[in-house]
C-alpha cells in the first residue's frame, strides 16, 4: 500500500506537543474527551484503511491543528524524534494483529514492526498509551509490557480491570482521558511506557 503525503519532517515551531494515533478508526481518541488537543497540540491520525481515513477527514473537518494519513504502523511517515506522545487504542488486540489464539510467538512478530517505528518516531522521555478494551482473553498485559520494555521503553503505568465491581468505578476512571464510549469490561487495560534515552535502553537489553 502506497502511503499517502505529506511525511511530516519538521513539527510547527508553535506546537509544544505533537499527539500521534496509530490506528485511530472512525473516532480520533484525543478529540471530545478531557485530554481533547489545545491551541499548543498537534494531532497525527495514522489510518491504513482508506475508508476510515476519508471518514476521519470528514470528522475533523473543523480542526486546524490536525493530519489524517493514509498508512500503516510498520511503516510511518514520520521523521525520526518528532513525537511526544503515541496512543493505541484497541490496537494490539484487533484480530489482524493477532490471528491466532494464545500465539505469543505471532504477538511478537507482528508487532515488532510497530514497536520499533513508534521507537524511532518518539522523543527521548515520549510516552506511549495503549488501552485495549476487547482484547482476547489470551492476550495478557505483561505479554505487551515485556515486548516494549525488550524494544527501549520502561513501563509507567498499569491498570487492569479485574473487578466486575469497579467497571464504574474509580479504576474505570483511568481509562476515561482516552475513552470514546466504549464500555470498560474485565480484562480491559492501560499500559504506559516511556522511551528510554538509548544508553539507558542498552543498560536493559545487556
Amino acid at each position: 500500500m502506497s502511503i499517502e503525503k505529506p511525511t511530516i519532517e519538521q513539527p510547527e515551531t508553535n506546537k509544544a506537543r505533537i499527539i500521534l494515533e496509530v490506528g485511530a478508526g472512525l473516532f480520533p481518541s484525543p478529540y471530545g474527551m478531557s485530554n481533547k488537543p489545545d491551541d499548543n497540540t498537534r494531532y497525527i491520525a495514522i489510518e491504513p484503511s482508506q475508508t476510515k481515513t476519508k471518514r476521519l477527514n470528514a470528522v475533523l473537518r473543523h480542526e486546524e491543528r490536525k493530519d489524517v494519513i493514509r498508512a500503516r504502523g510498520e511503516a510511518l511517515p514520520i521523521a525520526s524524534e518528532k513525537i511526544n506522545e503515541v496512543i493505541l487504542q484497541n490496537v494490539i488486540g484487533d484480530p489482524r494483529i493477532t490471528e491466532k489464539e494464545d500465539d505469543r510467538e505471532g504477538l511478537e512478530t507482528s508487532l515488532k514492526d510497530i514497536i520499533s517505528e513508534i521507537h524511532r518516531v518518539l522523543q527521548d522521555g515520549g510516552v506511549v498509551h495503549i488501552i485495549e478494551t476487547y482484547t482476547p482473553n489470551w492476550q495478557k498485559p505483561d505479554d505487551v509490557r515485556l515486548l516494549f520494555e525488550k524494544n527501549g521503553f520502561a513501563l509507567t503505568k498499569k491498570v487492569v480491570m479485574k473487578d466486575p465491581l469497579e467497571t464504574t468505578g474509580k479504576t474505570r476512571e483511568q481509562f476515561k482521558p482516552f475513552m470514546r464510549g466504549e464500555y470498560v469490561g474485565i480484562g480491559s487495560y492501560l499500559l504506559e511506557f516511556t522511551k528510554l534515552p538509548a544508553e539507558h535502553a542498552n543498560e536493559t537489553k545487556s
